[in-house]
């Protein structure tokens, strides 16, 4: 298409009389300089801007440390009747010929630069911004005026100038058609490259997304699991403790009774008065007298209930201590511990005892000024007989031991 164009100018300039009189040579003895264009070379070709102050023509130059801005590519050009280039039209702004805009600049506001691979440049001094906003370039305005001022044309000369330009007007027309079904080629590759790429990524998406369905939906059975499992080891416990609160609490309401009844049975027992201290340091209760030890048997005596000073039941007598002389010298007194377990078993003298009993006799108080704690700091007591048999078995096991380890005779 930009060979036909170019065919169509050149076949404009060199039909003009001013070009047979400005090249006196024959015809098609023309020899190319190294200044020279080739109008095909040119259509198409990309046009550059800078906003720096440009070089002279043809000035060697490296393009990859140019700043320059990639504007637009040439679409045409406009030459006179004597040949010469009046106008090239660059196609600005856009992106793949949608919304480009055909700006017309005077051929001396081109610079030519050439690198050192040979490759030819074309640069104006300019900004992007002030070609995007120059007025378009209107091809219906050079159409309309070609060939209507002036002188008139020379006896076939209209006729030749109708061919041209009607020629030039259907080479233009297709090389528009054909750039437009180029631009429209391009756009249809590209969207159907881009459906493709779209259609892969949905693709990947889905598979992804599957992928984290799945994975989501094992996340989730495996937590039911582990949360079914450990609702039912909650249940397991929850059944175990209520099963030991329950026994226990049985065991507590038990010895909750057995103790209320002790209190109960001590309670009725015990006086409801004051406790009151006589000048000589003995306890006195209201009702009670001392007793003689004279006057009591020892199996009276077994089993009383031992008190403080305050009434405190610190513990009962478990046995009597006597001399040669049959005289009790001791009283085994137990305490500690609860319902007999824990208890333990000391030794006081027997004059430290004040012994109370009632009128009729049928109450009796062991009193003492120690309390409970200073008792079971005592040491403990053990009878006679049960030391004398523990020294006798001991013995014996050392004997048993010495003869088992004896060497032989030999």
């Amino acid at each position: 298409m930009k060979i036909l164009l170019t065919t169509a100018a050149t076949a404009l300039v060199m039909g003009t009389t001013a070009y047979a009189e400005s090249h006196a040579m024959g015809m098609g003895s023309y020899e190319v300089s190294a200044d020279d264009f080739y109008a095909s070379n040119l259509m198409g070709m990309r046009v550059y801007s800078s906003e720096q102050e440009l070089g002279e023509n043809g000035d060697p130059i490296n393009f990859t440390e140019q700043q320059w801005d990639d504007i637009g590519e040439i679409n045409d050009l406009v030459i006179s009747e004597d040949g010469s280039v009046q106008a090239v039209i660059v196609g600005v702004g856009g992106f793949l010929g949608i919304g480009e805009k055909d700006v017309a600049l005077t051929m001396d506001q081109v610079r030519t630069y050439d690198d050192e691979n040979g490759e030819r440049f074309l640069v104006i001094n300019s900004s992007q911004e002030a070609l995007e906003a120059a007025p378009a370039f209107e091809r219906a305005t050079a159409e309309d005026t070609a060939m209507t001022e002036g002188e008139a044309a020379e006896p076939g000369m209209v006729e030749q100038t109708d061919a041209a330009a009607a020629t030039a007007a259907a080479t233009a027309t297709m090389a528009e058609g054909e750039a437009e079904m180029e631009t429209e080629a391009e756009a249809e590759t590209e969207m159907v490259e881009g459906e493709a790429e779209m259609e892969t990524m949905e693709a990947e998406v889905e598979t992804e997304m599957a992928e984290g369905e799945a994975e989501m939906e094992a996340m989730e059975a495996e937590v039911e699991t582990e949360m079914a499992e450990g609702e039912a080891e909650m249940e397991a416990m929850e059944a175990e403790v209520e099963t030991e609160m329950a026994e226990g609490e049985a065991e507590m309401e038990a010895v909750e009774a057995e103790v209320e009844t002790e209190m109960a049975e001590g309670e009725a027992e015990m006086t409801e008065t004051a406790p009151v201290t006589g000048a000589t340091g003995m306890v006195e209760r209201e009702g009670y007298t001392t007793a003689a030890v004279s006057d009591l048997s020892t199996d009276e005596l077994t089993g009383a209930t031992v008190y403080g000073a305050d009434d405190d039941n610190i513990g009962e007598i478990e046995d009597l201590v006597a001399s040669d002389s049959g005289e009790i010298t001791e009283a085994v007194i137990g305490v500690g511990g609860f319902l007999g377990i824990g208890e333990k078993k000391v030794a006081v003298n027997f004059e430290d005892l004040q012994i109370l009993t009632n009128e009729d006799g049928s109450d009796i108080r062991v009193y003492i000024s120690a309390t409970e704690d200073e008792l079971k700091a005592l040491p403990a007591y053990e009878a006679p007989e049960e030391a004398a048999m523990d020294a006798g078995m001991e013995t014996e096991a050392e004997t048993e031991m010495e003869t088992e380890t004896a060497p032989a005779a030999q």
